[in-house]
């Protein structure tokens, strides 16, 4: 269920609450790539699967083709997404709208505090209130918004964490102080998500194609020769014999 709008190249494929269905089997994983010599940008998905019955590891290459080579680039080695993260203990930190904290390397900043009316998988009542934290927090080379949510249904207190997996920090709101306007976060860490990636570059293999090609073509025609020459050596068959009155 989507906690969020899932969105690329300006279009929306599913709204907040939508049902979807994954492969949780297949992990693509997003590396950019930047060629030193032309400036050129761009983005490959290598593909791993984790399966114990397949020996391990499976993966499947992303390719970047050009005129006279090609880029592959294949994962040896992912953490098993089957195994839970050791999270730490959560540490808690008070803070009020507008503060900054630091998460390991990294730093987030509390923005506000807003109804969690749309937030999928709550199944909100009447009477229910549900409020969550709307967090930035700031990686190496972008920034990420983290909502924990804090629930109060029938006088029992409820809490969804959030995660930043790119990162490895889970937020928690623990506690709201309405009068002294204090709210309450729980920060656990954990390992970053990690791959071992190796890219190769092959020259010339749009010749090595062209090749393999060639001698199919040929290996065709040879057969189609051998054949045409087969018929044309065949006996002629003798015309039936007539009798005689």
């Amino acid at each position: 269920m989507a906690r969020g709008p899932i969105a690329t190249g300006g279009k929306t494929y599913y709204k907040t609450g939508d049902t979807l269905e994954i492969l949780p089997e297949n992990t693509y994983y997003r590396v950019a790539y930047k060629d030193k010599k032309s400036g050129e940008d761009f983005v490959l998905f290598p593909r791993a699967q984790v399966n114990e019955e397949m020996g391990g590891l499976l993966a499947s290459p992303s390719i970047k083709k050009y005129w006279g080579h090609d880029i592959y680039s294949h994962i040896s080695s992912v953490l098993d997404p089957r195994k839970e993260k050791p999270w730490t203990e959560p540490k808690e930190h008070t803070l009020s709208v507008g503060d900054t904290i630091f998460l390991n390397d990294y730093f987030a900043v509390f923005r506000a505090i807003e109804p969690a009316h749309e937030t999928a998988g709550l199944n909100l009542k009447k009477g229910d209130i549900a409020l969550q934290a709307d967090m930035i927090v700031s990686g190496e080379k972008r920034q990420y918004h983290c909502h924990p949510v804090f629930v109060v249904r029938d006088r029992m207190v409820g809490r969804l964490p959030d995660e930043v997996e790119d990162l490895g920090v889970r937020l928690s709101l623990n506690a709201i102080d309405p009068v002294k306007g204090k709210f309450t976060f729980g920060v656990s860490t954990a390992q970053k998500d990690y791959i071992i990636l190796k890219a190769a570059e092959k020259p010339f293999i749009n010749l090595l194609w062209s090749g393999t090609l060639l001698m199919a073509l040929g290996f065709g025609l040879g057969l189609r020769q051998r054949k045409g020459k087969q018929a044309a050596d065949a006996p002629l068959a003798a015309p039936p014999a007539t009798q005689a009155a």
